[in-house]
């Protein structure tokens, strides 16, 4: 319970192009606040 950094994870996800990114946002959101973690999206579309 120091605050330090214990772990730092990346992951690259694949989405269909109807997702909802602000609703997932959201979800992620309130779900980051009860793991106690912080959680960054970066929207990239490829093609």
């Amino acid at each position: 319970m120091s605050a330090e950094v214990l772990f730092h994870a990346t992951a690259e996800l694949t989405a269909s192009p109807g997702l909802d990114t602000h609703a997932l946002t959201r979800d992620l959101e309130l779900l980051s606040n009860d793991l106690m973690v912080d959680i960054t999206l970066d929207e990239t579309i490829r093609t």
